[in-house]
């Protein structure tokens, strides 16, 4: 896993050292260049300049010295124009010239360097609204039109840039938080104070964002894209995506396939079985909230009241033991009633949520107005 992270890492260092090596700024790229060796030994560097003479700073206003100070008098490939410089000395690379271009293409770039610039930023944001670049005033307005710009740039099925997908998290997470009035109060409250939630990476002061931030959402960052793109290219593609990787897996190991069926299999019958023994349980309770055979005859707790059904014999056997058993009786379905009002009540908060992500006063009234059944059996009985 850290392997993986440094060689990341590297990969990034790689991508400034060209823009460094664009603004010719060697002594920026000369330490970018180590950086990643230190992280990725394995990294390929041919295509940068690995000796720099002492000339080098001050020579970078002449184009037609800077050339020169190389010592390998190799080729590189200019990131802004894929324009191609070489030395003076044309004679002694001559027979360099068609490898080091080769190489250059099969390394060219899926992404564009605003693509890049853009992910680092957020990568280095330390609070949701520099990660949409709105001021703390800002409206829902222009918090939808800035999301809008930056998910259609940033969407990992567009984007190819390495740590895209945390900066789209991160940027769904942002809108989330901001578009609710609740969250965004709270999080301007205690959003800044958070430090915990900034992970230090290496020795340049570099701090990776971190989407969680202590706030999270009801909704993943591919929902909240989904709703203002309507599911559009982005989700489809994912999936075909997906059909894709599996169809392939399928073809390349039939006989873990195989044994994937056998395994899926072994939860259904666990299932089957543990549904077997809770119908056994159930059929020797004394008692059951709901009419069913053989609990057909209706009875009333003397608390609060709650209806329950017992077989025939009940008096016969549980006559002694009635106070105790009402008891159960009554936790037991108040238990099931706090289950159903933590659904009834998520059920309401989406929809709130939803109402102010899309600004429509009238879904906003019939979420406020939700009647939530189990919830207000619930109040009646701790209010008894």
């Amino acid at each position: 896993m850290v392997r993986e992270a440094n060689k990341e890492e590297a990969q990034l260092c790689l991508q400034k050292a060209k823009i460094a090596l664009r603004d010719k700024d060697f002594e920026k790229l000369k330490r970018l260049l180590t950086k990643a060796k230190r992280l990725d030994p394995d990294c390929d560097i041919s295509g940068f300049p690995t000796d720099f003479s002492s000339d080098d700073k001050t020579s970078s206003s002449e184009p037609s010295e800077t050339t020169n100070t190389y010592s390998h008098h190799d080729h590189y490939e200019d990131t802004t124009n894929n324009v191609y410089h070489r030395s003076t000395n044309r004679s002694k690379n001559h027979s360099s010239k068609s490898p080091i271009r080769n190489r250059s293409k099969s390394r060219q770039k899926e992404y564009t360097d605003d693509e890049f610039r853009e992910v680092d930023r957020i990568r280095h944001c330390k609070d949701y609204y520099e990660v949409l670049k709105v001021p703390k005033d800002a409206d829902l307005k222009l918090l939808k039109k800035n999301y809008r710009i930056l998910a259609l740039k940033l969407h990992p099925d567009k984007c190819r840039v390495p740590n895209a997908t945390e900066a789209f998290k991160a940027l769904g997470n942002a809108y989330g938080v901001l578009s609710d009035p609740d969250k965004r109060k709270r999080y301007d409250m205690y959003g800044s104070e958070n430090m915990s939630n900034v992970t230090h990476r290496g020795e340049n002061n570099f701090y990776d964002y971190d989407v969680g931030h202590g706030f999270e959402t009801e909704f993943t960052p591919e929902d909240i894209f989904n709703m203002f793109f309507k599911s559009g290219f982005a989700t489809q593609d994912y999936r075909r995506n997906q059909t894709y990787n599996r169809r392939q897996q399928h073809y390349h190991h039939p006989e873990e396939s195989f044994f994937n069926s056998i395994v899926n299999f072994v939860p259904l019958f666990l299932l089957f079985v543990f549904g077997i023994l809770i119908q056994f349980y159930m059929d020797q309770s004394p008692y059951s909230l709901i009419r069913r055979e053989p609990y057909v005859y209706e009875r009333i707790t003397r608390t609060h009241k709650i209806p329950y059904y017992v077989k025939e014999d009940f008096i016969s056997q549980y006559g002694t033991k009635l106070g105790q058993l009402e008891a159960n009786v009554e936790a037991e379905f108040i238990n099931d009633l706090r289950i159903k009002c933590y659904r009834e009540n998520n059920e309401k908060q989406h929809m709130i949520w939803r109402a102010n992500a899309l600004r429509d006063a009238q879904l906003k009234t019939r979420a406020e107005k939700l009647y939530m059944p189990s919830c207000q059996r619930l109040n009646e009985i701790y209010s008894y």
